[in-house]
């Protein structure tokens, strides 16, 4: 304190007039007035000691402020308290200043206004007391002068103070940044064009950093829906979940509770499918529901980077000019409008010789500290509610890359102390190894998400593209493999609408020479430079030589104009003009750095580093010592890496020489992606070793294979890359499966890897329009996604197939014997499914049964059939389809119906065999040990090692499929032969465990997810397993047969059972349960024989369900759209209503033409003022014979099994392509005259085709098909799902949902009037229908008879009431 009020002295002297300064400094040394005040002011109230105000910044702002050593001189030199609002601003000021210095500390904010006013009121007392003190009566004449000379300048300078405007007044407005981020997005030019509305990928991340009232409401919604499947589970079920949190989400949103509550769902989830054998079907239901819903949500969470809700900090990274400049500007401008305050700033501005923070600073023209512009913008952001962000776009974008490298950790360790900033930095993929500081990314907290532009747009994405620019559909498919990016979208758009170079490959060489015959077209007319002549190349070249030379990619805007007019001045008058009008067209943008220097750069960099990437090849080319050293010391040492980029498809494209060969091993780790990044741009084989060497390490990197094969699927298809899918197929032939699978399954299945499923949508867009050349190589490629353990692309990929073979059938053949040595039997078994698809929807016989001779070559007419069930199974069927057309004579049919002849296995394997070979592991990685116990434990069966302990896998699929075999194997000992397989097959717990452990993700009937490499040979161990049991070995049920003894033994003993039990019913207790079986026998003493009973060889996989996906459907059904059946009357108990009007849901008129509803579905719901109002009826046709007898048994029937239900016949083993016309039917038949007496298999009128598990559909589909005797009677075929035509082509059957309509089976109505005329057959419905209105309901289970025009309504059973609450 004492320093402090001799500090205030010494300013209030300071501040004097020159003139009086020195007289003032000595009357008031000869008086020893300061001194004196100094002795007497040591107690000044020591209370104040040890506070938040003991602190050297409130001592700093105390003696160093003007306003405040102003304010308290004058109130020691006048003796009065000053003006209450001065104080005030003193206050608040000294508040800020304490919480500036605070918060740069990370330490929470001083609020204790109380403490600051009465430290000041303190102070002024004191200051008064002590001028009474100091300056009393006998100094009279000494304060006299004193407030002469210092009063009236100490007065001026606290009016100045409190007027004048200064960097302590600088405040936060949402004008002021909307100003400076408006700037930033001018200057990223062509980088950002908002009018090419392009949905990109990304925009939920940012959502999720601003903390937005969206993502706020999309998690609550999907956490909504995870807590009501919950609540539906959690009703009836005896398992018990750990108590969730009670969230009240009107006050708060916390994210951390509801996290919490997922958790603790997640482990209940888990534990509840431990059990999921004894749950009912609605519990099972509902069971597989919660689970998708946790799934979903659990994505949600890793697709947005939830993380950056607590950590607000990203990084965005990717490929140069694949839009991640658009991203964030679309983005700022999205949150802009939200009142999100942002500052988003461009690499470009920075200057590397000052602080990047300091020049943002000055950027807003003020020269405050650091802590106080970040204290403020924290203030201002905390005010609003919302949470602030700094952005940086293109950290690359600076002439020192080694200037982040060196300022970025200070950087955000300044911000991170705000807790209402976050920061969003984007960086080019090239770059990061010499920008971002080594561990920079994991110890600030920070996500990374990699911008893959629009690559996973769908048609009317690139369609956008097309319009805008006035191009055919399908123009820069055909034209540009890397469409990914919108720049590059953009300069292809531009040259391709200039030229007609659809035919044409689009190299770099040719783009660039269109893009700027259009420039220099532009800019040449009349009205602008008016000139005739070629000059843009040369300038080019003249900017971009200039740049390579000084290793940047900016330069002075007036330096360079006045050289340009210099190099034209004798060519044209307007050559002043010429960079400006350049940059009107954007090949160059100008901007400003943060020091005023007016700049230019080239728009698209590419261009740049091809032109500079140019001269260096022209001067070098042919000596390739200099080129070497001058790629290693210039190059390389300056970060150049996007003219490396070019060097590296230019060199081998032009001059046959490889980049590669000339880099020194130590310097190529840092252009492994530059290398990545050329592929797309090149065209020259690969001639060279170290190619293969470095391809060679990229496969065993998954961060670098994944991007590298983001451009080899671009290039798939394109006939001139040397990465096409023929480079691929030679690669991955020739690979052990295990080799393969991690190499190639891995990073094709990972959840995170979209590429897969974007090529194989792209392929099915397109695949019409692409030449067969391109078909092929398309084909090649979809090929090997048929390995992966991603059901969706694996499902995909066979429907993507098949449709390529439907379209050009002549390839089957060719590629069906070009992959017939494939060993991973996870792709040839898709193979065939595919090929089946194809060849039941083709009309070319000679195709037909030339693809079927291949088949019964490669899988039938050999030593031994492949062991393998679902391969079998489809080559079956292909060949079995020929024969149905009459095809194929030469076949015989021995060899393609089981059993077949391959040999059961040599060896055996127990659970101690298992045990001792998890045991080899115990050393291993624990990825690796838990790879090979998670196979173990997956594959135990349900009593294979005791009760209990049993693997899902083990118990539901395994040994389900194997229990046919029960009455002559141990499942488990099946299963412990299936183990020792799963390894011998392919599975590598070294080169798979990772994957296994950390991507793989189990699925069900209702999810799209990832399995584990080892569930793959799980699954094809089983099938190979089920093919070797059926080919050794009989399926029978065992029959024991006892002598006559021990029958009678047993008779009498469940009569005498049955008699105790009606005592025990009637009240009778007296009675010994122990006296029932006084007389015990021995039933092994009296067994005569065991017959075997229904004695057969496994025939195939419909006879057990054991088939996948149904190959042959491929509708994706639309929504609907229209109404075919024309009730439409209000739910009513009393007529008329559903149950009067049969002949509004059995007739119908489709395209002018009639039909009659073989199997109708209605349903009306509707919410009237809080009342239920409800109906809906459905009803399937069948056939009797037309006799009065025959229609009253069926009437009498009715009323006896109306409970039965009402539902057509169905399987969900069948294909729906393969009906009617194989084997499987005729099982089905069989099987269903054992389980249905009322109404026999034929004689119904439609057929319920369900799928199976097929992840390449949203959700299950069904179809209503036209029955077999139907089909047959009119000679019916189907090539489109769900659409049945005669010979002639006409349409006679459909169901509804194809066209867009309701559930129904419509069949001609005069088709269906013939057929029972000529088969002496009448048509009846077998019905049920409900209507309810509020809490009444009517219930009717009943026939419909047609009779000739009429119908007739024959009731089984009705019930009427009030609903049960």
């Amino acid at each position: 304190m004492i320093l402090i009020m001799g500090k205030l002295l010494d300013f209030a002297l300071s501040e004097s007039l020159s003139i009086t300064k020195n007289k003032v400094k000595e009357i008031v040394k000869e008086k020893k007035i300061k001194k004196d005040l100094l002795n007497n002011i040591r107690n000044f109230d020591e209370n104040f000691n040890d506070t938040e105000l003991d602190t050297q910044t409130f001592y700093q702002n105390l003696t160093q402020n003007p306003l405040i050593s102003s304010y308290f001189s004058k109130i020691f030199l006048s003796g009065q308290e000053q003006e209450s609002s001065t104080l005030g601003k003193i206050v608040d000021e000294a508040i800020v200043k304490i919480n500036i210095k605070r918060a740069s500390q990370g330490i929470t904010s001083f609020t204790d206004r109380n403490l600051v006013e009465n430290y000041f009121n303190k102070l002024t007392e004191h200051l008064i007391a002590e001028r009474k003190r100091i300056l009393g009566l006998e100094n009279s004449l000494l304060l006299a002068q004193l407030k002469d000379m210092l009063l009236p300048e100490i007065s001026m300078l606290l009016n100045e103070q409190l007027s004048k405007p200064s960097n302590d007044n600088f405040k936060f407005t949402s004008q002021l940044l909307y100003n400076n981020n408006q700037n930033s997005i001018i200057s990223l030019g062509e980088r950002y064009s908002p009018e090419i509305n392009v949905a990109t990928a990304g925009n939920i991340i940012f959502d999720a950093l601003f903390q937005t009232e969206f993502y706020q409401s999309k998690y609550l919604s999907m956490y909504d829906n995870v807590i009501r499947q919950f609540t539906n589970l959690n009703k009836n079920i005896d398992v018990k979940c750990e108590p969730l949190l009670h969230i009240d989400f009107s006050n708060t949103f916390d994210i951390h509770l509801i996290n919490q509550n997922i958790d603790k769902i997640n482990r209940y989830s888990i534990e509840v499918g431990k059990k999921i054998e004894d749950l009912t079907n609605i519990q099972e239901y509902n069971f597989y529901d919660l689970r998708q819903e946790l799934i979903e949500f659990n994505d949600f969470l890793s697709e947005s980077k939830t993380g950056l809700w607590d950590n607000p900090f990203l990084m965005i990274t990717g490929d140069a000019a694949i839009g991640k400049s658009h991203l964030l500007a679309d983005n700022v401008e999205r949150m802009q409008q939200l009142d999100y305050p942002i500052i988003f700033v461009l690499g470009q501005q920075f200057l590397s010789t000052m602080d990047p923070l300091k020049q943002i600073i000055e950027n807003f023209g003020y020269s405050i500290s650091s802590e106080e512009f970040l204290y403020k913008f924290d203030t201002f952001s905390k005010k609003r509610g919302k949470r602030g962000c700094i952005i940086i776009d293109a950290l690359n974008e600076i002439d020192s890359q080694r200037f982040w490298n060196i300022k970025l950790q200070n950087f955000i360790s300044m911000i991170s102390k705000y807790e209402n900033i976050g920061v969003i930095f984007s960086v080019r993929t090239t770059y990061i190894r010499n920008i971002i500081p080594e561990n920079f990314i994991e110890q600030n907290n920070f996500q990374v998400y990699s911008h893959r532009g629009i690559t996973a747009a769908e048609d009317d994405e690139i369609e956008n593209f097309e319009r805008y620019y006035g191009l055919n559909r399908g123009e820069l498919l055909k034209i540009y493999p890397e469409f990914s990016s919108p720049l590059f979208l953009k300069l292809a758009a531009l040259s391709s609408a200039l030229n007609n170079l659809a035919d044409n490959k689009l190299t770099w060489e040719r783009l660039l020479s269109q893009y700027n015959l259009h420039i220099e077209k532009e800019i040449s007319i009349e009205n602008r430079l008016n000139y005739n002549g070629q000059y843009l190349e040369d300038i080019i070249e003249l900017v971009a030589n200039k740049m390579g030379k000084e290793h940047s990619n900016f330069l002075n805007y007036k330096q360079i104009k006045s050289e340009i007019a210099k190099k034209l001045e004798y060519d044209m008058d307007s050559n002043r003009q010429y960079l400006d009008e350049l940059i009107q067209e954007n090949l160059f943008s100008k901007f400003k750095s943060f020091d005023g220097e007016e700049k230019i750069h080239f728009t698209y960099e590419k261009i740049r580093d091809y032109y500079v990437a140019r001269s260096v090849v022209k001067k070098h080319n042919e000596n390739l010592d200099d080129l070497k050293d001058l790629i290693k010391n210039d190059l390389v040492a300056n970060g150049e890496y996007g003219v490396m980029e070019v060097l590296f498809f230019m060199l081998p494209n032009s001059y046959d020489i490889d980049v590669i060969d000339l880099i020194s091993q130590k310097d190529f780790p840092a252009l492994k992606r530059t290398f990545i990044e050329s592929v797309p741009w090149r065209t020259q084989t690969l001639k060279s070793e170290s190619i293969q060497n470095v391809l060679d390490d990229i496969f065993h990197n998954d961060n670098m294979m994944s991007s590298f094969l983001e451009k080899q699927f671009l290039l798939a298809v394109d006939e001139e890359s040397p990465f096409n899918a023929e480079w691929l197929t030679e690669n991955l032939l020739v690979m052990d499966n295990d080799l393969r699978d991690y190499i190639w399954t891995t990073r094709i299945s990972g959840q995170y890897n979209s590429f897969s499923l974007q090529f194989i949508n792209r392929i099915k867009r397109n695949y019409k329009i692409l030449s067969l050349n391109q078909l092929r190589l398309a084909l090649k490629q979809l090929l090997w996604l048929l390995s992966s353990v991603n059901g969706k692309v694996r499902d995909s990929a066979t429907k993507t197939i098949s449709l390529i073979f439907i379209e050009k059938p002549e390839l089957i053949s060719d590629f069906l014997e070009s992959f017939i040595e494939v060993t991973d039997l996870y792709i040839l078994e898709r193979l065939y499914a595919a090929i089946f698809d194809a060849i039941v929807k083709i009309i070319e016989t000679q195709i037909i049964e030339s693809t079927a001779k291949v088949v019964y070559e490669a899988v039938f007419n050999q030593e031994e059939v492949v062991p393998h069930v679902l391969l079998r199974d489809y080559a079956r069927l292909i060949i079995e389809f020929a024969l149905s057309k009459k095809l194929c004579l030469f076949v015989d049919s021995k060899l393609i119906v089981p059993p077949y002849n391959s040999s059961w296995y040599d060896f055996k394997f127990t659970n101690e065999d298992v045990d001792n070979f998890v045991k080899t592991y115990d050393s291993a990685s624990r990825y690796e040990q838990n790879s090979v116990d998670r196979i173990k434990y997956s594959m135990i069966t349900e009593y294979g090692r005791g009760t209990g302990g049993y693997g899902d896998f083990g118990r539901y699929t395994f040994g389900s499929r194997v229990s046919s075999w029960k009455n002559q194997f141990n499942d488990q000992d099946l299963s412990n032969i299936a183990f020792k397989r799963i390894f011998e097959l392919g599975f590598s717990p070294k080169l798979h465990a990772t994957f296994d452990n950390t991507q793989a993700r189990s699925y069900d009937r209702h999810d799209h997810k990832i399995e584990r490499i080892g569930k793959k040979y799980q699954w094809i161990a089983m099938y190979e397993v089920l093919a070797k049991l059926s080919d050794n070995f009989t399926v029978y049920k065992e029959v024991e047969v006892y002598d006559d003894i021990y029958q009678e033994y047993e008779k009498q003993s469940s009569e005498k059972l049955i008699q105790e039990l009606l005592s025990l019913d009637k009240g009778d207790l007296d009675f010994d349960v122990d006296t029932i079986d006084e007389v015990e026998m021995n039933p092994e003493e009296h067994l005569i024989e065991v017959k075997r009973k229904n004695e057969h060889y496994f025939q195939a996989p419909f006879e057990d369900y054991v088939r996948t996906i149904d190959p042959t459907y491929h509708l994706d059904l639309p929504e609907q759209a229209g109404k075919l059946i024309n009730y439409a009357l209000e739910p009513s108990l009393v007529e008329p209503n559903i149950f009067n009007n049969e002949k509004s849901f059995v007739e119908g008129e489709f395209e002018g033409k009639k039909y009659i509803n073989l199997y109708f579905y209605y349903e009306n719901k509707d919410d009237l003022q809080g009342d239920n109002y409800q109906s809906g009826i459905t009803g399937v046709a069948f056939f009797s014979k037309n006799t009065p007898e025959e229609t009253q048994a069926l009437i009498q029937n009715n009323i006896k099994k109306y409970h039965s239900g009402v539902s057509a016949p169905e399987s969900g083993s069948l294909f729906l392509h393969e009906l009617y016309w194989s084997p499987a039917y005729s099982f089905l038949e069989k099987e269903y005259s054992e389980y249905e007496e009322s109404i026999k298999l034929n004689e119904y009128a439609a057929f319920e085709w369900d799928s199976n598990k097929d992840f390449s559909i949203d959700n299950g589909a069904t179809l209503y098909i036209p029955s077999k005797n139907l089909v047959d009677y009119f000679s019916l075929f189907s090539i489109e799902d769900g659409v049945w035509k005669d010979n002639n082509g006409e349409l006679i059957a459909f169901d509804g949902r194809v066209f867009g309509y309701e559930r129904a089976l419509w069949f001609d109505q005069l088709k269906l009037i013939t057929y029972l005329d000529e088969t002496n057959q009448k048509i009846f419905w077998r019905a049920w229908g409900e209507e309810v209105v509020d809490s009444q309901y009517l219930e009717k289970w009943f026939l419909i008879e047609k009779d000739y025009t009429n119908y007739k309504i024959h009731i089984s059973k009705m019930r009427e009431g009030q609903l049960r609450n």
